[in-house]
């Protein structure tokens, strides 16, 4: 684990924009790519945003189109873990959207989750990261941290 400290602020108007572009960006690669599929911003769409993982293309999707999954990822965590929400984490990284959940200093850094796995040549099992997830803020004991390496850790 590693502990950092961090602030958290509501979630900001232009995060809030940006984060619509994000997610209008990444159902723009669900149609173009796997037609007949929708994101319902729903634990559903691990199967969806799992298939558009497997995608050739995205194989050479650059940081900004990762970004945008992790967006959708964050969304369905949402559904799927209830407490989690939306939040800006201001930290020695910098300032950025996470999801946190409750009041607590676990914070999950969503916009990079996919990203890091991409770089490090990794697997990518979106199931598996959300059911992790889903364990670690269960188990948490609600001090603040910064979750295992590769889920909140930046």
């Amino acid at each position: 684990m590693n502990h950092i400290d961090a602030k958290f602020s509501p979630i900001s108007d232009e995060a809030r924009s940006e984060l619509a572009d994000l997610r209008s960006f990444v159902s723009g690669l669900v149609l173009r790519f796997l037609p007949g599929c929708d994101l319902l911003q729903t634990a559903d769409d691990f199967g969806t945003l799992q298939q558009l993982c497997d995608v050739d293309a995205m194989r050479d999707a650059n940081y900004g189109a990762w970004v945008a999954v992790g967006v959708a990822f964050g969304d369905a965590l949402i559904s799927f873990i209830p407490g989690l929400a939306w939040c800006m984490e201001s930290d020695q990284y910098g300032t950025n959207a996470a999801l946190r959940f409750q009041q607590s200093g676990l914070s999950i850094a969503v916009l990079s989750i996919f990203w890091k796995r991409v770089e490090r040549g990794e697997a990518i099992d979106v199931r598996h990261l959300a059911n992790e997830l889903s364990n670690i803020v269960a188990n948490h004991d609600a001090q603040p941290i910064a979750a295992a390496d590769g889920y909140a850790a930046r």
